[in-house]
């Protein structure tokens, strides 16, 4: 069965916002958080997102941003987010790393969110908490 478009959650446009407004705020505008329209990936219920419009020839072409938070069972998430080839929103991906299907998308500062900004030469990861 075909995934129906949508828009974005209030949650959802929370986490794009928090993820990109530093280094990416084009892509958060409010109007443009409110024009995008999305389908669920099927991740098995993981909270991944793919933005339309889908053309087959679209593909992944760079991660711009990366965080994580706790799901309301204290299990951590992954997100990033993808820019295609056009340089237009992809996917905002999230991953629950036991791969059971996410609760909920964090809505406020209630969750809080650790961006990952850099690695530096010992791998160790620069991030901000927000």
């Amino acid at each position: 069965m075909k995934a129906l478009a949508r828009p974005l959650t209030e949650p959802e446009k929370y986490l794009l916002t928090v993820l990109l407004r530093d280094a990416y705020p084009q892509f958060c505008a409010p109007e443009k958080l409110d024009a995008y329209r999305v389908i669920n990936m099927d991740d098995g219920g993981m909270g991944g997102l793919e933005f339309l419009p889908g053309r087959p020839e679209r593909k992944m072409l760079e991660q711009i941003a990366e965080g994580s938070y706790l799901d309301v069972d204290g299990i951590h998430v992954s997100v990033t987010v993808n820019l295609d080839q056009e340089g237009e929103l992809f996917e905002l991906d999230s991953w629950k790393v036991n791969n059971d299907q996410l609760i909920r998308v964090p809505g406020g500062s209630e969750v809080p969110i650790t961006l990952k900004l850099g690695q530096l030469p010992n791998g160790d990861w620069i991030s901000r908490v927000v």
